[in-house]
């Protein structure tokens, strides 16, 4: 069965048959809305489009007609409904999946006509043939003692980070949204996997062997006398930065995986295997590196975490290859309604709860709102005005760091948006964290 797609040109362009050929498809109503696609094996390049109407169809099949070509199973992707229209010979037959097809790799153009920073920007150019591998629609799952660490697959692409109350004619408009939130700004992804939900008591011990020593003794309290056993499931708490990092390092040690993290003591690499946890400020472990060619387990960094809480591509109000950004947008995880996704101060009893037991959002994501409040890689500094690909904040490596999703506060600390930090050593009782991969 052929693949062929549209020209980022709106020309068709037709390699399989030999020799390139065109055909004038029309003018379409947001020209930018489209993705450009790279066709596996033979490296045509083409656009999917957001709809074509029946003459444009009609052009393609033409098209094929006119080259002797067979035009029987010709494909066009939906890409808002991801629906794959085939023709069958004597009309189009219309064929959708909530996951979509297996997708070649994609080279997304974002809708720069949207962003007025972007537009009086030259760099927003650097996001034109931004190039995502699509992960597999399979989940990974790694188990360590028993344990299962299962990761989602996040298919890259390019959204709009951050909130604004001052335009609600223009993206990520929330009428609470708090001033660290601005700029909204363009940010492309590559793909990766993220944790199913945030790291849980009983993945903790499978990982580091026992209770760590900066556990909060009042959490243990509230749910019980260990980490494991009936309490295993609740998501795991009291963890500094420090600390989350080291468990990183560790659980790539256990699944046999390059590690991601660097950190060097009078010269020497901490031993990962029994690493001592600074619980004070430490200059060493505050300027750890990043091997970003590693398959280990890493923090994610705060772009990533935000667009896997928005859904990703599958998020039906914010798509990243061109939703009308006057549309209602999720204000948390998966949802408008809090309790629906969340465990916060008005249905928790200020205690965190066992993890999955909320509505996932659109990856299969739990508690990206509420429950307990996740740290992130990234240093706490203010938004760039534009575009970023794979940013990762850079600055003193004294700042503090971020965290994402809320805990147990107010419904407003759980929009997909809200930020906070802290010192890396800090370890409040609602303090944890979930994992990512390649």
């Amino acid at each position: 069965m052929k693949r062929i797609f549209l020209t980022m040109t709106a020309l068709f362009m037709l390699s399989a048959i030999g020799a390139s050929a065109q055909v004038n498809i029309g003018s379409l109503e947001k020209p930018q809305d489209f993705s450009l696609l790279e066709l596996e094996g033979n490296g045509t390049r083409g656009l999917r489009l957001p709809q074509l109407d029946s003459d444009q169809r009609d052009a393609l099949v033409s098209l094929f007609a006119s080259h002797e070509t067979e035009a029987l199973g010709l494909q066009i992707f939906n890409i808002f409904t991801r629906c794959v229209e085939t023709w069958n010979g004597a009309e189009w037959i219309q064929s959708c999946s909530p996951s979509g097809p297996a997708l070649p790799p994609l080279i997304i153009t974002p809708p720069a006509h949207y962003n007025n920073a972007c537009i009086s920007d030259p760099s927003c150019t650097a996001l034109a043939g931004f190039t995502v591998m699509p992960l597999s629609y399979v989940d990974l799952v790694f188990t360590v003692d028993g344990v299962n660490f299962t990761m989602k697959p996040v298919t890259g692409g390019v959204f709009y980070m951050g909130a604004q109350r001052s335009n609600s004619e223009q993206p990520n408009y929330y009428y609470v949204a708090d001033s660290d939130e601005s700029p909204v700004h363009q940010v492309g992804l590559s793909s990766f996997y993220m944790g199913e939900t945030e790291i849980t008591r009983a993945q903790w011990v499978s990982v580091m062997g026992s209770l760590h020593v900066q556990y909060n003794p009042n959490e243990i309290s509230q749910s019980g006398s260990s980490y494991s056993g009936s309490y295993g499931d609740y998501p795991v708490s009291s963890v500094s930065w420090y600390a989350a990092i080291a468990f990183c390092n560790k659980l790539s040690l256990r699944c046999n995986k390059t590690l991601v993290y660097s950190v060097k003591k009078s010269g020497d690499e901490v031993d990962w295997s029994n690493p001592t946890i600074p619980t004070s400020i430490d200059t060493d472990w505050n300027n750890a590196t990043v091997d970003a060619s590693a398959d280990g387990f890493r923090l994610p960094t705060e772009a990533e975490w935000e667009y896997a809480a928005r859904g990703g591509q599958k998020n039906k109000y914010t798509s990243s290859l061109g939703a009308d950004v006057n549309s209602t947008q999720y204000f948390y995880s998966g949802s408008n309604i809090v309790d629906d996704v969340a465990w916060y101060s008005d249905n928790s009893g200020n205690n965190s709860h066992s993890v999955k037991t909320k509505i996932a959002n659109e990856l299969g994501l739990y508690d990206m709102s509420g429950n307990v409040v996740e740290w992130c890689w990234d240093l706490s500094i203010n938004y760039k005005n534009c575009c970023e690909t794979n940013p990762v904040s850079s600055g003193s490596t004294n700042a503090p760091r971020v965290l994402r999703g809320g805990s147990l506060g107010n419904a407003n600390n759980c929009r997909v948006s809200y930020r906070i930090s802290n010192t890396p050593t800090y370890m409040y009782t609602y303090y944890g964290f979930r994992v990512v991969c390649r």
